[in-house]
């Protein structure tokens, strides 16, 4: 089975059980060489990503 099913079998399944439910996702260390450096601090990324949750 590809890691990409399995995280969407994983998740799927995540979503029908009742009360909270922890996930482990282990990931390499390293970037790819193509990726560029970040513009925004963690501070902006946390305020947008809870703007995005609030519909805004």
């Amino acid at each position: 089975m590809s890691e990409e099913r399995a995280l969407k079998e994983t998740l799927a399944a995540a979503r029908d059980e009742k009360g909270p439910v922890f996930i482990e996702i282990k990931a390499a260390i390293g970037a790819r060489e193509e990726l560029g450096r970040l513009t925004k601090t963690p501070v902006e990324n946390k305020k947008a990503f809870m703007e995005h949750l609030r519909g805004g």
